[in-house]
Protein backbone atom coordinates (compact mmCIF):
# COMPACT_ATOMS: atom_id res chain seq x y z
CA UNK A 1 0.00 0.00 0.00
CA UNK A 2 1.33 3.16 -0.84
CA UNK A 3 0.15 6.67 0.80
CA UNK A 4 -0.80 9.16 -1.87
CA UNK A 5 -3.28 11.54 -0.18
CA UNK A 6 -1.54 14.26 1.13
CA UNK A 7 -4.88 14.21 3.97
CA UNK A 8 -3.30 11.09 5.11
CA UNK A 9 -3.60 10.31 8.65
CA UNK A 10 -3.09 7.54 11.30
CA UNK A 11 -6.34 7.52 13.81
CA UNK A 12 -5.75 5.24 17.04
CA UNK A 13 -8.64 4.35 19.53
CA UNK A 14 -7.51 3.56 22.99
CA UNK A 15 -10.99 2.57 24.15
CA UNK A 16 -12.04 0.07 21.09
CA UNK A 17 -7.94 -0.79 20.92
CA UNK A 18 -7.76 0.15 16.97
CA UNK A 19 -5.57 1.71 14.26
CA UNK A 20 -7.52 3.18 11.54
CA UNK A 21 -5.81 3.87 8.35
CA UNK A 22 -7.36 7.35 6.62
CA UNK A 23 -6.70 8.97 3.57
CA UNK A 24 -8.56 12.23 2.58
CA UNK A 25 -11.80 10.80 4.62
CA UNK A 26 -11.88 7.51 3.61
CA UNK A 27 -11.37 4.46 5.43
CA UNK A 28 -8.34 2.25 4.25
CA UNK A 29 -7.76 0.07 6.81
CA UNK A 30 -8.24 -0.62 10.66
CA UNK A 31 -5.93 -2.77 12.87
CA UNK A 32 -6.03 -4.31 16.56
CA UNK A 33 -3.54 -3.18 18.68
CA UNK A 34 -2.88 -3.18 22.49
CA UNK A 35 -2.06 0.36 24.62
CA UNK A 36 -0.36 1.49 27.47
CA UNK A 37 -1.80 -0.96 30.49
CA UNK A 38 -3.39 2.17 32.04
CA UNK A 39 -5.65 4.39 30.94
CA UNK A 40 -5.58 8.33 30.37
CA UNK A 41 -3.02 10.57 28.68
CA UNK A 42 0.85 9.75 29.43
CA UNK A 43 2.12 12.21 31.90
CA UNK A 44 5.95 10.68 33.01
CA UNK A 45 8.34 8.34 32.25
CA UNK A 46 6.83 4.69 33.31
CA UNK A 47 3.11 5.32 33.75
CA UNK A 48 2.12 2.55 31.49
CA UNK A 49 0.09 5.27 29.56
CA UNK A 50 -0.51 6.05 26.16
CA UNK A 51 -0.42 9.62 24.74
CA UNK A 52 -3.68 11.27 24.12
CA UNK A 53 -4.49 14.08 21.44
CA UNK A 54 -2.57 14.77 18.66
CA UNK A 55 0.85 14.05 17.52
CA UNK A 56 2.70 13.15 14.15
CA UNK A 57 5.07 10.94 12.86
CA UNK A 58 8.51 12.11 13.81
CA UNK A 59 10.28 8.95 11.86
CA UNK A 60 10.09 5.53 10.44
CA UNK A 61 11.74 2.82 12.64
CA UNK A 62 12.58 0.18 9.91
CA UNK A 63 14.38 -2.59 12.01
CA UNK A 64 15.02 -4.09 14.41
CA UNK A 65 17.61 -2.15 15.15
CA UNK A 66 15.91 1.05 15.13
CA UNK A 67 12.88 0.21 17.62
CA UNK A 68 14.57 -2.34 19.51
CA UNK A 69 15.61 -5.42 20.28
CA UNK A 70 12.76 -7.85 19.55
CA UNK A 71 10.58 -6.01 17.55
CA UNK A 72 10.13 -5.62 14.15
CA UNK A 73 9.50 -1.99 12.41
CA UNK A 74 7.20 1.06 13.59
CA UNK A 75 7.01 4.71 13.69
CA UNK A 76 8.12 7.17 16.48
CA UNK A 77 5.46 9.46 17.69
CA UNK A 78 6.04 13.15 18.41
CA UNK A 79 6.07 12.72 22.03
CA UNK A 80 6.27 14.98 24.20
CA UNK A 81 4.75 17.96 22.85
CA UNK A 82 4.75 21.67 23.91
CA UNK A 83 1.84 20.88 26.11
CA UNK A 84 3.55 18.45 27.89
CA UNK A 85 6.79 20.64 28.27
CA UNK A 86 4.33 23.28 30.04
CA UNK A 87 2.26 20.49 32.25
CA UNK A 88 5.90 19.01 33.00
CA UNK A 89 7.46 22.37 34.44
CA UNK A 90 4.46 23.45 36.17
CA UNK A 91 4.56 20.48 38.17
CA UNK A 92 7.76 20.24 38.79
CA UNK A 93 8.68 17.25 36.58
CA UNK A 94 11.14 18.73 34.38
CA UNK A 95 13.09 22.22 34.79
CA UNK A 96 12.96 25.37 32.65
CA UNK A 97 15.92 24.50 29.46
CA UNK A 98 14.19 21.06 29.36
CA UNK A 99 10.87 23.09 28.70
CA UNK A 100 12.68 24.77 26.53
CA UNK A 101 14.18 22.71 24.55
CA UNK A 102 11.22 20.87 23.84
CA UNK A 103 9.24 23.19 22.46
CA UNK A 104 11.75 24.44 20.34
CA UNK A 105 11.98 21.36 19.23
CA UNK A 106 8.51 20.70 18.41
CA UNK A 107 8.50 24.38 16.98
CA UNK A 108 11.31 23.05 14.71
CA UNK A 109 9.55 19.60 13.63
CA UNK A 110 12.73 18.22 15.11
CA UNK A 111 13.29 15.05 18.12
CA UNK A 112 12.38 16.65 21.41
CA UNK A 113 14.50 15.21 24.35
CA UNK A 114 13.38 11.69 24.91
CA UNK A 115 15.03 11.10 27.78
CA UNK A 116 12.94 13.46 30.48
CA UNK A 117 10.87 12.61 33.09
CA UNK A 118 8.27 12.97 31.17
CA UNK A 119 9.10 9.80 29.15
CA UNK A 120 10.11 9.34 25.19
CA UNK A 121 10.73 6.60 22.62
CA UNK A 122 7.16 6.47 22.50
CA UNK A 123 6.10 4.18 19.28
CA UNK A 124 3.82 2.44 17.09
CA UNK A 125 5.28 -0.78 16.53
CA UNK A 126 4.88 -4.30 15.56
CA UNK A 127 5.75 -7.27 18.49
CA UNK A 128 2.92 -8.97 18.98
CA UNK A 129 3.01 -13.11 17.00
CA UNK A 130 0.39 -13.52 14.56
CA UNK A 131 -1.58 -16.32 16.97
CA UNK A 132 -0.58 -13.82 19.86
CA UNK A 133 -4.11 -12.65 22.05
CA UNK A 134 -4.50 -9.16 22.93
CA UNK A 135 -5.18 -9.34 26.02
CA UNK A 136 -2.03 -7.34 27.51
CA UNK A 137 -0.99 -3.94 27.89
CA UNK A 138 1.99 -1.84 26.85
CA UNK A 139 4.16 0.33 28.52
CA UNK A 140 2.81 3.01 26.37
CA UNK A 141 3.62 2.20 22.95
CA UNK A 142 0.79 1.29 20.17
CA UNK A 143 2.20 -2.25 19.59
CA UNK A 144 0.22 -4.72 16.91
CA UNK A 145 0.85 -7.92 14.93
CA UNK A 146 4.16 -7.69 12.23
CA UNK A 147 1.82 -8.28 9.20
CA UNK A 148 -0.56 -5.45 10.06
CA UNK A 149 2.70 -2.91 10.77
CA UNK A 150 3.60 -4.17 7.15
CA UNK A 151 0.52 -2.50 5.92
CA UNK A 152 0.56 0.69 8.68
CA UNK A 153 4.44 1.05 7.10
CA UNK A 154 3.86 0.83 3.95
CA UNK A 155 1.17 3.63 4.61
CA UNK A 156 3.25 5.75 6.46
CA UNK A 157 5.34 8.89 6.15
CA UNK A 158 7.01 11.03 8.45
CA UNK A 159 5.07 14.17 9.31
CA UNK A 160 1.97 12.06 9.02
CA UNK A 161 -0.47 13.19 11.97
CA UNK A 162 -1.26 10.87 14.22
CA UNK A 163 -4.61 11.07 16.30
CA UNK A 164 -4.99 9.03 19.68
CA UNK A 165 -8.52 9.36 21.25
CA UNK A 166 -9.04 8.43 24.77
Amino acid sequence: MKHVGEYAMIVVDKTQRTLSLVDCGALVAVVPVLVGKNGGHKQQEGDMRTPEGRSFVLRLLPDEEAVGEGYYKGLHISYPDIADAVRGLSTGLIDEPTCRQIIEDCKQGNIPPQESALGGFVAIHAGLADDEKFERGTLGCVVMRNRDMDEVYAFAKAGMPILIYP
